[in-house]
């Protein structure tokens, strides 16, 4: 009998305590469209709203792929209305630092992609001040298995389903797509491991690796306090430097790499450490291809002129893979 209080007291205290961080726990709205609109209007002109897909969709919103306590994460899934037989899919991760951001961000882009033929997921994951590192890249890797499993009631190929995203989610849609099966990230190392596996990668302007000087410059600046790598870390370069190196995805290229797709803006520090990967790519052998789209800023590919030649770019990349198969 005591033991048995003894438990359920312990249930309830664990209960409490995810459901007091959960009550701590606020949105960032720091990150959103319009707010980015303003900061980079003045400096560049050409800025502008991107349109949505001009192409009918259909859009299951809100799709709970994993449950926390109270807490529900979700992606919103978009496809052509006319879609017949099965397609490729597009999982993207939203950027924001690891701090602030949503799946919200991506509703134009998704549709744009959807409209060339992609199934798209915009997927959700638990930010920093809600859970540190590795929490996110557990998310998203959950969330992909949840994809495969459900592909059938979206219309998606199994065998052909990619992984993207930009900024900090660039990085982890990376590092997800580059530990499937690894015994420190990947937390069904022992149960289908092969369920979270991915045909390509697309890292847009998201950093390759936080320990290279460029990253550490800015990542790692004591100015900041904390940065928002200090803050997704628990901690700086120099108290935890084993989980910088292991969150860098350059850390993990091997020959078993799927195809990588680079999109860099002006701004080389948020793609930092993107030359040594090239480099390791090549050296194992790993089909990649990189593009810098020049004079833009930091988030082009949520805006035009910009987002168009990024769905391009995207795209003749996935038919490119589709041809090599």
């Amino acid at each position: 009998m005591i033991n048995n209080l003894a438990n359920t007291l312990g249930k309830t205290v664990v209960v409490l305590s995810m459901l007091l961080a959960l009550a701590a726990f606020k949105v960032d709205a720091t990150y959103t469209l319009e707010k980015t609109y303003q900061k980079y209007k003045a400096k560049y002109p050409e800025l502008q709203h991107a349109s949505e897909a001009a192409t009918e969709l259909t859009v299951w919103k809100a799709q709970t792929y994993k449950t926390l306590g109270e807490l529900k994460l979700g992606m919103d899934v978009y496809a052509r209305a006319d879609q017949q037989g099965l397609k490729p899919a597009v999982l993207l991760v939203h950027g924001g630092g690891w701090i602030a951001g949503s799946r919200d961000l991506y509703q134009t882009l998704a549709g744009r992609l959807a409209e060339k033929g992609y199934i798209v997921a915009s997927v959700s994951y638990r930010l920093s001040p809600q859970a540190k590192y590795p929490a996110a890249v557990h998310d998203v890797r959950d969330s992909l298995r949840w994809l495969r499993l459900h592909a059938g009631k979206y219309g998606i190929d199994p065998e052909r389903i990619f992984i993207g995203g930009g900024s900090a989610g660039g990085q982890i849609a990376s590092l997800v797509g580059l530990t499937t099966g690894s015994k420190h990230l990947d937390l069904h190392v022992k149960s289908q491991p092969e369920l979270g596996r991915v045909s390509g990668i697309i890292n847009i302007d998201g950093l390759s690796s936080f320990v290279v000087p460029l990253a550490l410059k800015h990542e790692n600046d004591p100015k900041k306090k904390p940065s928002a790598a200090e803050a997704w870390f628990g901690g700086r370069y120099e108290q935890v430097p084993e989980l910088w190196q292991q969150a860098s995805p350059l850390t993990h290229v091997s020959k078993q790499a799927p195809p990588m797709l680079f999109i860099k803006s002006s701004r080389l520090r948020f793609s930092a450490g993107i030359e040594e990967m090239q480099a390791s790519l090549k050296q194992h052998g790993v089909y990649h291809k990189v593009t810098q789209l020049a004079g833009s800023p930091h988030s082009f590919w949520l805006f035009e002129p910009w987002m168009t030649e990024t769905v391009d770019m995207i795209n003749a990349f996935l038919q490119e893979l589709e041809n090599m198969a």
